[in-house]
């Protein structure tokens, strides 16, 4: 099967390539073009029954049907214009040969030449007259249908073919350049063997090259853009791929393929090539911009370019055992280095890498390391990198002890994190994995997140799911975010924190969520905006705290007892003393008005009804409560306990059997709460 269609496609290319050069046959392609027509008809039809072929007899007519068709084509070659013959021109008695064959008179009909043809001009071998019959016959070449070499040792002289759009065989132009204004197909290898410019100007039509590109390694400069070239490119001498350009200051060799590439002086490289390759070694010491297309290499990639300049690799999904030295390097696609990496470069972008195989990643220069979908379980290292990105890590495997901004998106569930150790660090963002679903969260999300340093200027929590998230001892903390959903979350010793935007929630089916807010200097507002199912919280020692909101609470959990600090804050109310009853009115008891507490009266109402609830298990709350001034229009400040304490009628359930006070500031939930009302 493999071979037969090998056949179809080659005999496709002749077929079409002759029919592509029929217009430089004049008159003389009228007797062909009809019976290559209707070929290249059936050989459509050949292609599409090899799709269908089941058996080996159904292959066997498909051959025998191929073999008739070559036949009927090599038919109509020789009945028209064609000159069946190889032709070499490499002397006087030759070039008369030639002459014979091919009528060069300007009237004379174009031809297709169904050989070779081979032409070795030495420095004495012809005078400028005959030269010039040399290019009368290679004027008459439309189609050439086996291999053409050309070597020129005259410089003065240029041989042309003006007519000729397509050969099927190779094609050699050796010592100078040719003239190949309409060339557009070449199936074989092709050799290059002259100094000077490859470009559009010496192949300017040239579309398809289906073999090799072999050219001299003294070329000034190569650009094949949009020339397909489906084989490799070498330097002569070289093996195949390998590309070696002493004094090229631009490459770029389109899609053919480049294992091995050494260019000292070329200041820009282009590589097109898009198939996997098994490995890939580029020296270009002084390019600005290296750009390589292919989707895999298999093996080991090094490559070496100046350290300014930029390497895209944003084709490559997957790498081998990679060495880089630039100044920018982008992986768009690479998801696995499967080997040990070192990218010496100042910016490292990686932005769809998720593991390395095996071995250690290092960034020894990187300054900026951005890869956003990494989880690191082995050692990544890059010691001088300020900004870092990845999507998760434990702090063993990582070595980036300058880092300034540090991002991690995804950190898994299970997984422990501080920044302890990062003294260098400013800015912080850390988002949790997502997905788990209960039953027993409490032993799926198990992950602790400890955030300290003394420069910590900024930390984000950007989402996710996170069991435990501290933040301690940030002397220069100014801004503070959180979002996603976190069990326990604790803010202490943020002395220079003003606000924070508290937006995460609980995540439900956890154990209780806990807050603990303390010893925040000059906090002066804390609103939780979906924070809910709260066991324990603490909100202590933040000396100007003077507002509070914690009216998202709204569900308490199942059962469990409980414990409430709420002191040592700004907060501020009015405390009503208790009336004292008598055998003719009743008692009054106390009230305690507070718009900051008074979030809470109908959370803990729920509490309080949670007692006598058949599907609420016992819920208890043991409050420990002050206000800083709990009666404004005194002079100096009244705190809650004082007033309590001061209050002789104080009781916790209707007047005191002996009329004396409750001298305590613990508050048991109970009626006096209840009688916490708004203030005015």
């Amino acid at each position: 099967m493999t071979s037969v269609s090998s056949q179809v496609e080659a005999l496709s290319t002749t077929v079409n390539g002759i029919i592509n050069s029929l217009t430089m046959l004049g008159e003389n392609a009228t007797g062909i073009e009809a019976g290559l027509m209707a070929a290249q008809s059936q050989l459509a039809s050949i292609t599409a029954a090899l799709e269908g072929v089941v058996t080996s007899e159904e292959l066997g007519l498909i051959s025998s049907t191929l073999a008739d068709l070559q036949a009927d084509i090599d038919e109509i070659l020789e009945n028209n214009s064609v000159v069946t013959q190889n032709i070499t021109i490499n002397s006087v008695p030759s070039l008369e040969l030639a002459e014979t064959l091919i009528d060069t008179a300007a009237d004379a009909p174009n031809i297709i030449l169904d050989g070779s043809l081979r032409i070795d001009v030495g420095v004495n071998t012809f005078t400028p007259a005959q030269l010039d019959r040399v290019n009368a016959v290679t004027a008459k070449l439309a189609t050439i249908l086996s291999f053409v070499t050309v070597e020129n040792d005259q410089a003065t002289t240029t041989f042309s073919f003006p007519n000729l759009v397509f050969i099927d065989g190779s094609f050699d132009i050796i010592n100078n350049p040719v003239n190949i204004p309409v060339l557009s197909s070449i199936t074989g290898n092709v050799v290059l063997n002259y100094k000077g410019d490859i470009n559009r100007a010496a192949l300017p039509t040239i579309s398809v090259i289906q073999g090799n590109v072999s050219v001299n390694n003294g070329i000034s400069l190569i650009d094949l853009t949009d020339i397909n070239v489906e084989g490799s490119i070498s330097s002569i001498g070289s093996g195949t791929g390998e590309l070696w350009l002493t004094d090229a200051s631009t490459v770029n060799v389109a899609t053919a393929e480049v294992i091995n590439l050494n260019s000292p002086k070329a200041t820009s490289v282009v590589m097109g090539h898009e198939d996997d390759l098994a490995s890939l070694t580029v020296y270009a010491p002084v390019a600005n911009t290296v750009n390589i297309a292919t989707d895999e290499i298999t093996g080991t990639t090094i490559i070496t370019a100046g350290g300014t300049s930029t390497i895209n690799l944003n084709n490559v999904v997957k790498a081998g055992t990679t060495s880089i030295s630039a100044g920018t390097v982008n992986y768009a696609k690479l998801t696995q280095f499967g080997g040990m990496a070192t990218v010496t470069a100042t910016t490292v972008s990686l932005s769809e890498l998720t593991t390395n195989a095996s071995g250690t990643l290092t960034f020894p220069t990187a300054t900026s390391f951005i890869a956003p979908k990494l989880s690191v379980t082995l050692a990544l290292n890059a010691p001088v990198a300020t900004t870092v990105e990845i999507a998760s890590s434990g702090v063993g495997p990582l070595t980036i002890p300058d880092v300034e901004n540090l991002t991690i998106n995804e950190l898994g569930n299970k997984v422990d994190f501080t920044t302890a150790g990062f003294t260098d660090l400013e800015s912080f963002t850390v988002g949790g994995a997502t997905g788990q679903v209960a039953p027993n969260l409490s032993t799926k999300v198990t992950n602790t997140v400890t955030i300290s340093g003394g420069n910590l200027e900024s930390v984000t929590i950007s989402g996710g799911d996170f069991q435990t998230v501290v933040v301690t001892g940030t002397g220069d903390l100014t801004s503070l975010s959180t979002a996603g959903n976190i069990v326990e979350f604790w803010l202490n010793d943020a002395d220079k924190l003003t606000s924070a935007t508290i937006e995460h929630a609980h995540i439900d089916g956890h154990l209780p969520a806990q807050l603990h807010v303390t010893n925040n200097a000059k906090l002066a507002a804390l609103t939780t905006a979906n924070l809910d199912e709260v066991g324990n919280f603490d909100i202590s020692n933040n000396a100007d705290l003077a507002s509070l909101n914690l009216s998202s609470f709204q569900t308490i959990p199942l059962g469990g007892s409980y414990n409430v600090t709420i002191t040592n804050n700004k907060l501020t109310g009015d405390y009503i003393e208790a009336v004292a009853g008598t055998l003719t009115t009743p008692y009054i008891e106390a009230q305690i008005k507070s718009n900051d507490l008074n979030y809470l009266k109908p959370y803990f109402q729920l509490a309080v009804n949670s007692r006598a609830s058949a599907t609420t298990g016992n819920v208890t709350y043991t409050l420990n409560i002050n206000l800083s001034d709990a009666d404004a229009g005194t002079t100096g400040a009244q705190d809650l306990s004082s007033q309590i304490l001061a209050d002789a009628n104080a009781a916790l359930s209707g007047p005191p059997a002996n009329g004396t006070g409750l001298a305590t500031v613990t508050l048991q939930l109970d009626r006096n709460f209840v009688a916490l009302v708004q203030s005015e």
